[in-house]
């Protein structure tokens, strides 16, 4: 007996689609994990309450842009901006409400060059 049948499920092959809908999103998130900026670019004191190897670059992108702005050096400011587009960068950036000490930040952005 199918266990479709015994649950009560109307779809032909529901767990098949689950399953695949599971391995799909599996296959997604390790393709965004893969894709990371140069870790060797990226200081511990930067981002030191996390694991950088267990970042989701992609998802995170306004919150590794905002820490390298506000704590970053100007290495990691252009690692930001060569992995994210400068448009991007320029995007955070634009927002003074979201650093805390804007002037740091405008200093360090300044001193990157971009």
């Amino acid at each position: 007996m199918d266990l479709e049948q015994s649950l009560n499920i109307d779809i032909a092959g529901f767990f098949y689609i689950i399953q695949a809908k599971h391995d799909i999103y599996e296959e997604q998130k390790a393709k965004n994990m893969s894709m990371t900026p140069d870790m060797t670019k990226l200081t511990k004191t930067t981002f030191w309450d996390v694991d950088l190897s267990k970042i989701d670059w992609t998802k995170c992108a306004k919150w590794a842009i905002r820490r390298v702005l506000e704590y970053g050096n100007a290495d990691e400011i252009r690692e930001m901006a060569k992995f994210y587009g400068i448009d991007k960068m320029m995007e955070v950036y634009s927002d003074p409400k979201n650093f805390r000490l804007y002037d740091k930040v405008q200093e360090r952005f300044r001193d990157s060059g971009l």
